[in-house]
């Protein structure tokens, strides 16, 4: 036992130095001797605390060096340890008695932390910091010497070392003489006051540098103080903001978006606490608060919409739902009659409103459990059905409509109160509120309140704002600035006597809205005895603000152009107008006139005229038009027909015109037409078109958002796999095997395979070379994992078609395995096979092999996601997971994905739809399916996979969705019972309502979870494992105890509520059949005055089969989605009749052409189909590589296999027909589209000034330059296009030097038969260059082009070559700061358009000098520098370093560095020892030899596109 040094001490001393158990006064008594002295109170203190021997012996030897530094400074550090100590904690009851147990019984005092003399010497420094990181314990005295301190205070030991005053203190008092939480706060005060002493000092020390390591001389530690900084550059960030003494939040930690994105606002926190569900909150964002002026109005969780406003509401939306709905329910016949059910479809709407913002129910529980009150019940003898009012998607449209009502609502409070503050009579405000519809209904009225009332608001406004200023002299709040304010120029002309002028022009705007809409002409106009002008006359002059009568009259004009033009309901009309009668054109911009040919998507609508904005409303043109128009392509514009303007202009002008004939009359009307066309046509149209097309966007939007809603949902709404031999039910999660090679290149790409088992779990992976000759040792590993896990389902996937022959392999390799099982099985049967026929055993052992859509495993391959869960497993082994998981559940993969749900393709038009939007609508299909699905609410706590369904719960969201998590996880981690979520606290009144019914607690995983303590009040619950909801489970005991005929006496001796339920289903649940369902329905209905019938068949249905499989079967792609899927083509790219550039590979000995395309698919071309032979009857097929037209004759989807033509006449066709975007005929402007047609031929005839030229030649197109880079843009390098050139007897070739990089070389032909034939030579080059002579093309492409590619591609893979000239300087930059005094070069492509196919050498001898460029040509086979020809990069190098170095003998001052080098040593040569490259490794690649050789497409593919799947390989 260990024994420790002390000394006992009086009250006194305890009390103003506490027990110093390490004091001077040390003597060799044992602890025992000790003992027998000390007090009860200094051994409570001692209690727990153990000294090894050996550590007591060394500390003895320290006190005695801290004596000898004097007892002054141990005076003072005693006393400043008394003040730390007082916040120590105390440990509890079961620690101190472990710690007594192992002491021997010994209750044994605590030990103070000690202090050095210097601690107490420099008492206003802090102790604790960055300087004494490095200070050791053990230095005793050599401390005096580095001036170093102890790495802790005692404040950093609080909680650890209890404070000894007090433990004397309750010892002399009583432990209840104090009051705990007294005591609490002190010692909060006391740590709040030591960590303000503590920071004082911050800041002041020299960090790092203050301090020493032992060992470590002061010279050395200031180097690496020099080197490394003293570590108080950021020292700033430690210290208290002395004018926020309070505890840190978030905010002062981590950056707003962090905790944003994290959710941890204070607006997070307040969604997750208040009883409404989370998206209800999240979409009434700025309308929380109720629409009527109540006590109510700060009340977060009152009711959405009043129950007073209920009726209203529905009346407002009954037309608004859907068309079907106001068809059957809503609509007046010609009689003006509404439909027979139009107040029982009105009372259910009026439901659902009840029900959304009221009660705060979602769509999904009003659907599931709120049905009775979607449908008419028929009279039980009158022989009908029920009818239907509303399905799911009227619910969910109800809601959106909610928002909008809301909205609505509430600005019409705002509204009513400015009114209000008016205290004004006016009639006409009254009738015009009351009959608002639209948030611009209430616009247009504001602005005329506004309008006719500026005078009094203004006042209103400046009384405002003197009460304000005088609450900002008494200091009630901050004084504002007064803001400029300008009177308009009708409020000027209203305020002057020339208001009485427009008063005589006749009927008031009021008047005129007033007899327009009653259809009533009002009493009738008299004109003033006068004409316009003289009367105008008496209102200018004399002071006026009007010279002239003509001024006058203008503005009277304007007052009431004014007046008529803001009229709310006449504003309303004109937008009425729109609606109906609207119609749509389209112009092309300079820009989309040269742009949008007959190719391109937009030509569509690129001549649109007079298409009506009503068949706008189900189709997404529109928004292709407005980004059409953004692009500057087009311009748009919505107007209204002529006939209607006219009608509308006409149809007031009845109204506000006299009908008197004399010349005066006559004036007047002349005035009153120009008003009445001014306002007209200047302001109502304008302000409706501006209107129109904000709501035709809406429409659109709302139309793009539903079908990508629509389509997710069939994506997602279907049950896992379940195989064909019988052995599966319907919903049984199945046991995966999912294989995939990538792109399929044998010679890189091996099969990667992961087996995920039936409960989600990964299992095991590995890969196999291939499936057609595996090695022996791979071929018995995967045999041993088919037959060891059996899997029910195999999915194959990939990025290329090579996936086609992949499973091909794999049903030829799995077939073989299954015969070996049946065989095994056959020789040893197992009792549960005995009974299969040998058909059925056949069946069982056949591996079903599958392709699913891959899209979503192509994104998580790459996802941070897929790295945190499989971070071992490769991008392909990520990828088999995905496969495996969709497999598994379809609505599992898309709910995990996130933000990422928007990244895929749902609909072509998608992409015109922005992803905020869109989000509510692919939500709404999750929600819908993972409601109809429910989740497992235990499950979901353990798995964090499957935990991505939980937020798309009925109620809850990602906020609510993770407190219920922590809140269960804080419980135990298990959900016993529903009722759970009430009485522990995890969730509120509305969202349990919400949530109960969706989340499933299934009874067999719940007793084989953990055990757990027996609890009369958290007992499991059968009906939890049922889509039943909480609500009616008594009603479900009462159905099961009928069904089994037991009393009210028998079930109220069960021990278990839901007995009766049991027994049923243990039972028989069909037994649920005799019941009269229909009459319990009614007493229900008296009981709790709502419907149930519905509710009662479903609870029925429940019982008798338990969460039952809801969704479809799973389905897989079609045959033309696996096509497109794999091969990246859909029928815009490759289709029957369509001309598309293919490589020729090879002809089989019939005569077969054999070709590929660029994504990777091989075609044929029959012997029939062969361009024409030579002139003596044979056919010369083509380089093997080269580029041909080819026209797809046959595309079989199934079987990847492409039928072509090469024949000259089918070529000559071409498919611009086939290509061809077709225009909406019904509303095309042809004279338009003629007039650019014979534009653009005249245009084309004056450039060209002849024929076009015809040459048989595959790579021959007649196109310009602009449209061959066009057309190459999606090859290969070395591909290239010959065309005709604008010089006379010359051809031009464009060939594909890089992304975005093409050259042009112009090709002088001699020995023309005639001007349309081809010269017999070819020549390249023209005077004072290199020429290169060639007889045919052919040969020119093969010795010329492709020779150039290939030196292209040397350099291109050669380590100095850097890209652009940008990324060249960029690294020369880098790289001589890294090492200022030598010397680097590097290649880049030459930026200038001029010389694409060129290069630059760039080079800096150092960092002192700016970097220099030398041209570097391209010529076939060679490399061309200082006018010298260089075989290879390596020779290229040697002639620029030998060039560099005469230049420095020749001009050494132009010279400041050494000959730039390799980064890795010397120049690299081939086969010398000691190369930097080692032997043989300089030698550049050479592309024809086997492993050096650029991927040939031929081979592996065209360049991957990352848009059909997978990323580029890696060479």
């Amino acid at each position: 036992m260990g024994s420790v040094s002390g000394r006992g001490a009086s009250d006194d001393e305890e009390s103003n130095k506490g027990v110093d158990l390490m004091g001077e006064n040390t003597g060799d008594e044992d602890s025992s001797e000790e003992g027998e002295d000390d007090s009860e109170e200094e051994r409570e203190v001692r209690k727990g605390f153990i000294v090894d021997e050996e550590e007591s012996s060394s500390r003895k030897k320290k006190k005695k060096r801290r004596k000898q530094r004097g007892s002054d400074d141990d005076e003072g550090s005693r006393k400043r340890r008394k003040d730390s100590d007082d916040d120590a904690g105390d440990l509890d009851e079961d620690d101190l008695a472990l710690l007594e147990e192992n002491t021997g019984g010994h209750k044994l005092k605590r030990l103070r932390r000690r202090r050095s003399a210097s601690d107490a010497s420099d008492a206003s420094e802090p102790t604790g910091n960055l300087n004494n990181i490095f200070d050791d314990d053990e230095r005793g005295g050599d401390e005096d010497r580095y001036g170093g301190q102890e790495l802790f205070d005692a404040d950093e030991m609080a909680g650890f070392i209890e404070d000894d005053t007090q433990s004397e203190s309750s010892g002399r008092h009583g432990s209840g003489s104090e009051d705990e939480d007294d005591r609490a706060a002190r010692r909060a005060l006391k740590k709040k006051q030591r960590q303000k002493e503590k920071t004082k000092g911050r800041g002041r020390r020299a960090g790092f540098g203050a301090g020493f390591v032992e060992g470590i001389t002061a010279e050395a530690w200031q180097e690496v103080t020099d080197v490394f900084g003293n570590g108080q550059d950021y020292a700033y960030a430690l210290e208290d903001d002395a004018d926020n003494q309070g505890e840190k939040e978030l905010k002062d930690i981590f950056e707003p978006s962090e905790i944003q994105s994290r959710m941890l606002t204070e607006e997070d926190d307040r969604i997750r606490s208040l009883d409404i569900p989370e998206r209800m909150q999240l979409t009434s964002a700025g309308l929380t608060a109720p629409i009527s002026s109540s006590d109510d109005l700060h009340d977060p969780t009152a009711p959405f919409i009043p129950e007073d406003e209920l009726t209203d509401a529905a009346n407002w939306m009954a037309n608004q739902i859907s068309a079907t709905a106001t068809e059957h329910f809503a609509l007046q016949d010609a009689n003006g009659n509404l439909p027979e059910l139009h107040e029982q479809f009105l009372k259910a709407v009026a439901d659902v409103i009840r029900f959304i913002n009221i009660e705060f129910l979602e769509v999904p529980f009003i659907w599931a459990h709120r049905g009775d009150f979607l449908v008419h019940r028929a009279a039980a003898d009158s022989g009908q059905q029920d009818t239907a009012f509303l399905d799911q998607d009227d619910c969910w449209r109800i809601a959106h409509l909610s928002i909008k009502y809301r909205a609505l609502a509430l600005r019409k409070a705002e509204l009513r109160k400015t009114f209000n503050s008016l205290e004004a009579d006016d009639e006409y405000f009254e009738d015009v509120f009351d009959r608002v519809k639209t948030v611009e209904d209430v616009a247009d009225l504001s602005e005329w309140v506004g309008m006719k009332y500026s005078r009094k608001l203004a006042e209103i406004k400046e009384e405002k704002m003197r009460e304000e200023e005088a609450q900002a002299e008494e200091g009630e709040q901050p004084k504002r600035k007064k803001r400029a304010t300008r009177e308009s120029a009708y409020e000027n002309a209203k305020r002057n006597v020339v208001s009485k002028l427009a008063e005589s022009i006749g009927l008031s705007a009021t008047e005129l809205s007033k007899a327009y809409f009653t259809t009533v002409k009002g009493e009738t106009i008299d004109d003033p005895a006068s004409e316009p002008l003289t009367l105008a006359e008496g209102y200018c002059g004399g002071g006026s603000e009007y010279p002239t009568a003509e001024a006058a009259l203008n503005a009277a004009k304007m007052i009431a152009i004014t007046e008529i033009s803001r009229d709310p309901r006449l504003k309303g009309e004109a937008r009425r107008y729109f609606k109906d009668y609207a119609v749509v054109s389209v112009t092309p911009t300079e820009k989309g006139q040269s742009k949008i040919d007959e190719m391109h998507s937009f030509y569509a609508f690129k001549y649109l005229r007079n298409k009506p904005l009503t068949l706008f409303l189900r189709s997404p043109q529109f928004l292709q038009i407005l980004t059409a128009e953004k692009e500057g392509l087009v311009e748009a514009r919505i107007e209204l027909p002529e006939r209607a303007v006219d009608k509308f202009y006409e149809d007031l002008h009845q109204y506000y015109t006299t009908d008197l004939s004399s010349s005066v009359a006559e004036a007047w009307n002349e005035v009153r037409r120009e008003i009445l066309h001014t306002a007209v046509h200047d302001h109502l149209v304008p302000s409706a078109q501006s209107w129109a097309r904000n709501y035709l966007q809406e429409e659109e939007e709302e139309f793009v958002g539903n079908i990508c809603r629509m389509k997710l949902g069939q994506r997602i709404n279907v049950a896992p796999y379940r195989r064909q031999d019988g052995s599966m039910e319907k919903g049984d999660t199945p046991t995966v095997l999912a294989l995939s090679h990538g792109r399929g290149d044998p010679q890189r790409d091996d099969v990667t395979y992961c087996f995920i088992d039936a409960n989600g779990h990964f299992r095991e992976n590995s890969t196999i070379s291939n499936l057609f000759s595996p090695l022996e040792a791979e071929r018995e590993q995967f045999v041993d994992l088919l037959k060891r896990r059996r899997p029910q389902v195999v999915v194959i996937g990939g990025f290329s078609p090579a996936t086609k022959r992949l499973m091909a392999d794999f049903r030829t390799f799995a077939q073989g395995v299954s015969d070996s099982i049946v065989a095994e099985e056959e020789a040893d049967p197992q009792e549960d096979e005995e009974s299969l026929s040998p058909d059925d055993r056949h069946r069982r052992a056949q591996f079903e092999a599958i392709y699913v859509y891959d899209d979503v495993a192509k994104i998580y391959m790459n996802s941070q996601r897929a790295q945190l869960e499989f971070p071992d497993l490769t991008k392909i082994g990520k990828y088999c997971i995905g496969l495996a998981r969709y497999a598994q559940s379809p609505v599992n993969e898309y709910a995990a994905l996130g933000a990422d749900l928007t990244a895929l393709t749902y609909d072509p038009n998608q992409k015109f739809l922005p992803p905020q939007k869109l989000v509510p609508h692919l939500e709404k299909a999750l929600i819908e399916v993972v409601n109809r699905l429910g989740v497992d609410i235990n499950k979901a706590i353990r798995n964090p996979y499957y935990c991505h369904l939980l937020p798309y719960v009925s109620g809850l969201g990602p906020r609510k969705a993770d407190g219920v998590v922590k809140k269960i996880n804080s419980n135990g981690g298990t959900l016993t019972n529903r009722a759970g979520l009430v009485t522990h606290n995890i969730v509120t009144k509305n969202i349990f309502m919400n949530a109960a019914g969706f989340l499933r607690i299934p009874q067999d995983d719940l007793r084989a979870d953990l055990h757990r303590a027996s609890d009369d009040d958290d007992q499991p619950e059968v009906l939890d494992d049922t889509r039943i909801h909480p609500e009616d489970y008594d009603v479900t005991r009462k159905m099961a105890a009928d069904a089994m005929e037991i009393d009210e006496e028998e079930t109220s001796r069960y021990k278990t509520l839901s007995q009766a339920v049991i027994d049923l289903m243990d039972d028989d649940a069909t037994k649920l059949d005799d019941l009269s369902l229909d009459d319990f329905a009614i007493e229900l209905q008296k009981f709790f005055n709502a419907p149930k019938r519905l509710a009662l068949y479903a609870i029925r249905d429940e019982l008798q089969n338990p969460y039952a499989e809801p969704r479809p079967d799973f389905y897989s792609p079609s045959a033309v989605e696996i096509f497109t899927m794999l091969s990246g083509e859909t029928q815009a790219t490759l289709d029957r009749g369509l001309i598309i550039p293919v490589r020729f590979i090879r002809m089989t000995p019939d005569g077969v052409v054999r070709v590929r395309l660029d994504s990777g698919l091989e075609g044929s071309i029959q012997v029939g189909y062969r361009a024409n032979e030579d002139g003596e009857g044979r056919y010369r097929p083509p380089p093997q590589g080269s580029t041909l037209q080819a026209l797809v004759l046959e595309l079989r989807h199934e079987t990847f296999e492409v039928e072509l033509s090469t024949q000259e006449a089918a070529i000559a066709q071409g498919d611009r027909d086939r290509r061809r975007t077709i225009p909406d005929y019904a509303y095309w402007d042809s004279n338009l589209a003629d007039a650019e047609k014979e534009a653009q031929a005249a245009v084309e005839q004056k450039a060209t000034g002849r024929q076009k030229r015809i040459i048989k030649h595959p790579n021959f197109q007649n196109v310009d330059s602009g449209k061959s880079e066009e057309y190459l843009s999606h090859m290969q390098r070395g591909d290239c296009v010959i065309r005709p050139s604008s010089k006379e007897d010359h051809l031009a070739v464009t060939w594909k030097v890089g992304e975005g990089i093409y050259q042009h070389v112009a090709v002088h032909e001699l020995n023309k038969a005639n001007e349309f034939s081809l010269g017999s030579t070819l020549r390249i080059g023209g005077t004072g260059q290199k020429q290169y002579t060639y007889s045919d093309l052919d040969e020119l492409i093969v010795s010329h082009i492709k020779q150039m590619a290939l030196k292209v591609n040397e350099m291109t893979a050669h380590e100095k070559f850097k890209g652009s000239k940008t990324e060249l300087d960029n690294w020369l930059g880098n790289a001589v700061m890294a090492n200022p005094e030598r010397s680097f070069y590097g290649f880049a492509f030459d930026p200038d358009r001029k010389k694409a196919g060129q290069f630059v050498l760039g080079f800096r001898a150092n960092v002192k000098v700016s970097t220099e460029y030398w041209p570097v040509k391209v010529v076939p086979g060679a490399f061309v520098l200082m006018n010298e020809e260089h075989g290879s990069v390596l020779a290229l190098c040697n002639a620029f370093k030998t060039a560099y170095g005469a230049r420095a003998t020749t001009n050494p001052a132009r010279m400041p560095g050494k000959t730039p080098m390799h980064l890795g040593g010397r120049t690299p040569m081939p086969g010398v020892p000691g190369s930097a490259m080692g032997p043989g490794a300089s030698r550049t690649p050479n592309p024809y030899r086997a492993g050096g050789a650029t991927p040939n497409p031929q081979r592996g593919g065209a360049t991957p596109n990352p848009q059909r799947g997978g990323a580029t390989p890696n060479p």
